[in-house]
């Protein structure tokens, strides 16, 4: 065989085997492909049943047994996200190119990106989906969601919203859109996007879940409570947390005026039963110091406070700082404002200025209660000086929120200004707080708060017809204003509408009992409808004998007691009382006395004011022993208006007797009166006088007498005022001269042919003392004046040189100055028990001669 031969065999076979090379080859890499295949299909079919592991595993193999990216890898990512595995997933993001990655791919590492709060990547990644798939929803989405996370809502709002139009029923978008408003806290629209998904799956527990607890959020507690079915779906926080909303929101409820004022306590005895429920449980389940039981045992505090249940409060409260528990401000509130109802104001205002001290925020109602333990405290400079700090801090209006806010106008600053004008009427400057009221008023016309204070004004202004139209107008504008109902109940006492005040009184206090202003109207019709003792003393030593004046009005010495004793009101306008006085004085010449018992009636009605007595007199006659006489005495005042009244009296024996008349000759007086006053307001008033006495003796005396009353300091711890009184008489008998002897006839009393007499008294006023219904008073009144008289003529002889004297009319008239001063205690009790006593030194004068005296006086009233 040449080697032409053997070459081209050679070549051949070479050849040959080349070619069975290659196919051994491609046989083995088509083997290996099935291969492959079949394990990634069986890894897929693993992962899709939750053996992410293992699936992971053969995947990993393969991604890594071939050049990256390719299909193995790219499944590897898709199946590490079903896992949760996202720290993988992003380690791997440099092996894969956004530009070519497949769809499914590039949403799996944009999910990784924004688990991992990697949201700018995130992002990036939704971007670049959205050049390369702009069809694609779910990449939409994403971008939506990651600008959300970013709280960039505006550019979320551009992606998502104009979503909804078109996908109005894609679940996901609404999730996405949901989310979105929440993040913008816009609750009731992601509430709204809930039902929507709750409608297209009714059974889907997540988007209930989610419902429920934005019910819970939005202050709907209670149906957020009724939806709740499956309660595995709730954390125990997340259950706790809405039984305490619950409980939050029954309290708040409770503030809400309910149809029937008799169940205005329902709501907040449910919130109390609920809370003490809520922290049994919790202590159980959380512990005695859980914040779920804390925040119960504070809210039941504070519930407490509302239902004025004031002594469970404190003990509440001890109970919790024995337990060396931090209370919160708004607990510490609350017990202050039990303290302040207590009456216990000393621990009330340092309760509050404690909150004050401790928390730097701004507190409105805080700052008003601590206005009214100033005033209980008996501190109205104080108190004056802050509530006007207070108003003077409060914006005028409150503005809105967004791109057009509303303004309105600021009721806490109407609310503050009101009470710095209260504050003012509350130091006795009635004028001033009428003035400042009338103001406010002026500006809102309709408010029915300030009607009522304006009407509270006229009240303390003595001015109850005027009052009462105020209340009227308010009533009907506002017919259940508790306010104004019980501003109406009070005016109708003081106009003595005593029918109308008690089914007024009755009503109110059977709906409200806890509460104090009714609760002290309740006690003041009380004590109006009990018995009734009153009693007044004065004693008097005089230098009347030493000074040889006959005819002084109470002797050189006296005593004068009075008493009288009421039943309790008879068919509300009618009382009997009986009567006692006793009189006696030492004169020159004997000793007189004068006992008087008798019993009548009083009746009361909104004009008219009568007193109707019997009674039988005994006195003492000189010479001739006791003496008795029956009379009568009638006295009333018509009172048409709230300034104009008119007084009446008539006696068959005159209380103005004088005492020496009656023991000297037994002379009386029968007496008729008339007299006129006019009341402007508390601060001035001025009156006249007639009276008309007829002695027995045949002596006629009329007299007139006028006053003026002007208060021209009114402070709430001191007072000062003038009053000027003018009095003049004329008796038709007075002292004469029998011309046809030589003895001069006068009368045993004193009685000029006419005198006049004027004085001005300074009367000065301090509070001492005041706890709530109890107070101590004193007064000092230092007054002068002069007293003219004429016709006086002394007893004796012609021609005696004192008589010849007056007969040449050279002591015909006489004037001579007066003076008095005056100290008082005044102690006031339970608006039942009054006392007041006194010292009176004053010059008066009688026959052109000083009478220097030193008087002594008690008065008590006693309601029983």
């Amino acid at each position: 065989m040449n080697t032409s031969a053997i070459q081209k065999i050679l070549k051949h076979g070479l050849t040959n085997a080349v070619l069975i090379f290659i196919i051994c080859q491609l046989t083995s890499l088509a083997n290996a492909s099935n291969t492959d295949d079949s394990k990634h299909k069986h890894a897929i079919l693993q992962a899709q049943n939750g053996h992410y592991s293992q699936a992971l595993t053969t995947l990993k193999y393969l991604g890594n047994k071939h050049s990256k990216p390719n299909r193995f890898f790219y499944d590897y990512i898709s199946i590490l996200g079903w896992a949760g595995e996202y720290p993988q997933i992003t380690n791997h993001a440099k092996d894969l190119p956004l530009k070519q990655a497949p769809r499914y791919v590039l949403n799996t590492l944009a999910i990784a990106y924004r688990q991992q709060l990697h949201y700018a990547r995130a992002e990036n990644v939704y971007r670049v989906m959205g050049k390369r798939f702009p069809g694609f929803l779910d990449g939409k989405i994403g971008l939506g969601l990651v600008y959300v996370d970013q709280n960039k809502v505006n550019l979320a709002e551009n992606v998502l919203l104009p979503l909804k139009k078109s996908h109005p029923d894609n679940v996901d978008l609404l999730n996405a859109i949901a989310y979105l408003h929440e993040v913008q806290s816009n609750l009731i629209a992601s509430l709204s996007i809930y039902q929507r998904l709750l409608t297209i799956n009714p059974n889907d527990p997540l988007i209930l879940r989610k419902k429920i607890l934005t019910l819970n959020s939005i202050g709907a507690s209670h149906l957020a409570n009724s939806m709740i079915k499956d309660p595995s779906l709730f954390s125990k926080d997340e259950l706790a947390r809405i039984r305490t909303n619950m409980a939050a929101h029954q309290i708040r409820w409770a503030g809400i005026p309910p149809e029937q004022e008799e169940d205005h306590f329902d709501e907040i005895e449910i919130a109390i039963h609920t809370l003490k429920k809520n922290i049994r449980d919790f202590r159980s389940e959380f512990g005695a110091t859980s914040p779920f039981t804390l925040n119960a045992q504070f809210d039941l505090l504070v519930a407490l406070r509302n239902r004025l249940r004031m002594n469970e409060t404190i003990s509440l409260y001890k109970e919790l700082i024995t337990a060396n528990i931090k209370v919160p401000a708004y607990v510490q509130i609350a017990v202050c404002d039990a303290h302040l109802y207590l009456e216990n104001p000393d621990k009330a205002e340092a309760c509050y200025l404690d909150v004050k001290q401790a928390v730097s925020q701004e507190n409105i109602n805080l700052d008003l209660s601590l206005f009214y333990a100033y005033i209980e405290n008996e501190k109205p400079d104080t108190a004056q000086a802050w509530i006007k700090q207070v108003a003077a801090k409060q914006p005028p209006y409150i503005w809105g929120k967004g791109v057009k806010p509303l303004r309105k106008p600021n009721p806490k600053k109407t609310q503050s200004e009101t009470i710095a004008a209260l504050s003012i009427a509350y130091a006795d400057n009635l004028q001033e707080a009428e003035q400042q009221i009338e103001a406010l008023h002026q500006l809102a016309p309709y408010n029915t708060d300030l009607r009522k204070e304006l009407a509270n004004i006229d009240y303390w202004r003595g001015w109850p017809r005027k009052a009462q139209g105020e209340y009227d107008i308010g009533l009907t504008q506002e017919p259940k204003h508790l306010g104004l109902r019980m501003g109406q109940a009070r005016n109708q006492l003081a106009l003595k509408q005593y029918e109308e005040a008690e089914i007024s009184i009755d009503s109110l206090f059977g709906l409200y009992p806890e509460n104090k202003g009714i609760a002290v109207q309740n006690k003041l019709w009380g004590i109006h409808n009990m018995r009734e003792f009153k009693t007044e003393v004065n004693i008097s030593d005089s230098n009347s004998a030493s000074n040889n004046l006959r005819k002084s009005d109470n002797g050189s010495r006296s005593l004068d007691i009075s008493s009288y004793l009421y039943t309790r009101p008879i068919n509300y306008n009618f009382r009997i009382y009986a009567h006692q006085h006793h009189s006696q004085a030492k004169f020159k010449g004997g000793d007189g006395r004068l006992n008087h018992i008798g019993g009548g009636f009083e009746y009361t009605a909104p004009t008219m004011f009568l007193m109707a007595e019997v009674h039988q007199n005994e006195y003492i006659r000189q010479y001739q022993g006791a003496k008795n006489r029956l009379a009568y005495s009638i006295n009333g005042r018509f009172t048409p208006s709230d300034h104009w009244s008119v007084s009446f009296s008539q006696e068959s024996l005159s209380s103005q007797t004088p005492l020496a008349a009656l023991y000297f000759d037994g002379t009386y007086a029968k007496s008729l009166s008339m007299g006129i006053q006019y009341r402007w307001h508390e601060s001035r008033t001025a009156g006249l006088q007639h009276a008309y006495l007829d002695f027995s003796d045949g002596n006629k005396r009329h007299s007139l007498n006028g006053f003026w009353k002007e208060q021209w300091y009114s402070q709430y711890n001191y007072k000062f005022s003038t009053r000027v009184d003018l009095y003049s008489s004329t008796n038709l008998k007075a002292d004469e001269i029998n011309r046809n002897s030589d003895d001069v006839t006068t009368t045993p009393y004193f009685n000029p042919e006419m005198d006049f007499s004027g004085s001005i008294a300074l009367e000065n006023e301090w509070l001492s003392w005041r706890r709530h219904e109890d107070s101590f008073y004193q007064r000092l009144i230092l007054s002068t004046g002069f007293y003219t008289q004429a016709g006086y003529i002394p007893s004796g002889s012609k021609g005696e040189a004192p008589v010849q004297e007056a007969l040449d009319n050279k002591l015909k008239y006489g004037t001579g100055n007066t003076w008095g001063l005056q100290y008082e205690h005044r102690w006031t009790f339970n608006d039942r028990f009054e006392l007041i006593y006194g010292a009176k030194r004053a010059n008066k004068r009688y026959d052109l001669k000083d009478e220097l005296s030193s008087s002594y006086y008690l008065l008590l009233d006693w309601r029983f």
